[in-house]
């Protein structure tokens, strides 16, 4: 009976048996699948952002397409009259006398930015632009509905 005993013990295998496996590889699969979704969470998202920020970009530029237009106008029209008494009444001056003025107006890039351009002409009739500023549309007003704390 002892022999028995220990001819059975002999042809056991150490290690791991079929089940352990099974639970390996499942855990290893189920790894990946969660991975696999975290990145394409993830790409999308970016791919998200890549198209807003590509829009945001072609809208600035657009703006900035028409606000050089103006400047364009605005030029050709110097060289046609010779003044630009009309620009100025445009822009609220009442003194004509002066050849020297600036005038400011603004392009809307989108619902939540404009182009604000400010142009100087000087006495010999040449243009400046002495301010080219991507502004936002409206005041930003901060979010209070949060108790912060005061350090007091």
């Amino acid at each position: 009976m002892i022999e028995k005993e220990r001819s059975s013990n002999n042809n056991r295998r150490p290690g791991f048996n079929v089940g352990s496996a099974s639970i390996i590889m499942v855990f290893a699969v189920l790894c990946l699948t969660i991975f696999s979704v975290l990145s394409f969470t993830t790409s999308s998202s970016d791919l998200r952002l890549s198209h807003r920020a590509a829009k945001s970009i072609s809208d600035y530029y657009q703006a900035e397409y028409r606000a050089q237009d103006k400047i364009i106008l605005m030029h050709q029209q110097l060289l046609k009259e010779g003044n630009l008494d009309s620009l100025r009444i445009q822009s609220g001056q009442t003194d004509l006398s002066s050849r020297e003025f600036s005038l400011q107006f603004t392009e809307p890039v989108d619902d939540r930015r404009m182009l604000l351009v400010e142009l100087y002409f000087d006495s010999d009739n040449n243009i400046t632009i002495s301010r080219w500023n991507l502004l936002a549309a409206s005041d930003w007003i901060p979010d209070q509905s949060m108790e912060v704390w005061s350090g007091n």
